[in-house]
């Protein structure tokens, strides 16, 4: 046996090949897109998918890890970061625009 597919062996009894988590590439894609698009709807739209498909994933990694790549679950947490501080960005920008707003700046 190659050293590739000895990496790739479970440590489950079974000795499955693992997996990649559903929709992993997605979930970093849309997280990267909603950073430079996070002042705006779609950026609001595309964080939200990110954190929906990515709790998916994550609950499927969390039953059985052996089954999945470690590289897999990694790209699900980094697009999930990406999505959260795209939502954060959004949430500072809203509250300095209220903030404004409420001592007449734009007046």
């Amino acid at each position: 046996m190659s050293n590739e597919i000895i990496d790739n062996l479970s440590g489950d009894s079974l000795g499955l090949p693992q997996t990649t988590l559903p929709k992993d590439t997605s979930i970093l894609t849309t997280g990267i897109i909603a950073l430079p698009f996070s002042l705006g709807i779609v950026g609001i739209i595309l964080s939200i998918i990110t954190l929906i498909n990515a709790s998916a994933a994550m609950a499927a990694y969390n039953s059985n890890p052996s089954k999945y790549l470690e590289s897999s679950f990694k790209k699900v947490r980094s697009g999930k970061i990406c999505a959260i501080v795209s939502l954060s960005i959004f949430g500072f920008v809203l509250l300095l625009g209220l903030l404004l707003a409420a001592m007449g700046v734009f007046n």
